[in-house]
Order: C-alpha cells, then structure tokens, then sequence
C-alpha cells in the first residue's frame, strides 16, 4: 500500500507530519526548496519537510501562482519582492533565477 505524504484541495496542501495531516494555505507558501527526494516548504511562520519531489510538487501547483525559477527552487508568484538578472527576492530571501527559467518568469509577470 502506498504512502500518502501530501494532497491538494482546493487552495490548501495537506502534508504528513509523523501520524498525522498538517494543512499548509497555499497562499502562505513562500517558496518551495529541492534536497534531492525531499522538499522543504517555506512559509512565514514555519519550515516543513516533506518526501516528495520538487518536480512532481511543481506539476501539481502548477495551475496555481508558483512558478520554477531553479532547478531547486519553485516560488509563490504572489511572493516576489524584486527580480533581478540572477536572483528573485521572495519575501526577503534572495533565490538564483536560472537563464532557462527566466523567460517563462518574465511572461506570468505583469511588467509595465
């Protein structure tokens, strides 16, 4: 039988913390980090570990205002403080902004 580590409903995640549920607001995401199988969720109040693959947390709230800007890093759109040629600012937290993302970046902002 499968181990369930995370669901998405609606606009929350539920993530598995040792025996139980934690549900995490999508809209308090910061951004999301990469260590290999697992990934770390930052949110203003608190760090969250879970086992699962930036890659496939990126197909899943893709439809949502994250966007990979890393090859370690997805971010909460909503989030972004400055964008800059090699970094993004994300709620005081300079992230590398890697070539290959930075197209699809510069297209889901409005830049005036």
């Amino acid at each position: 039988m499968k181990s369930l580590d995370h669901e998405i409903i609606g606009d929350r995640v539920f993530i598995k913390s040792k025996h139980s549920f934690i549900k995490i607001d999508l809209a308090k995401v910061n951004y999301i980090q990469a260590d290999r199988n697992y990934s770390y969720i930052f949110t203003k109040e608190k760090k969250y570990i879970i086992v699962c693959t930036l890659k496939k947390i990126e197909e899943k709230l893709s439809s949502f205002n994250f966007i990979r800007i890393h090859r370690s890093y997805l971010i909460n759109l909503l989030k972004i403080d400055e964008v800059n040629d090699k970094y993004v600012v994300v709620s005081k937290k300079t992230i590398p902004l890697s070539k290959s993302f930075k197209i699809g970046l510069l297209d889901r902002l409005q830049i005036l």
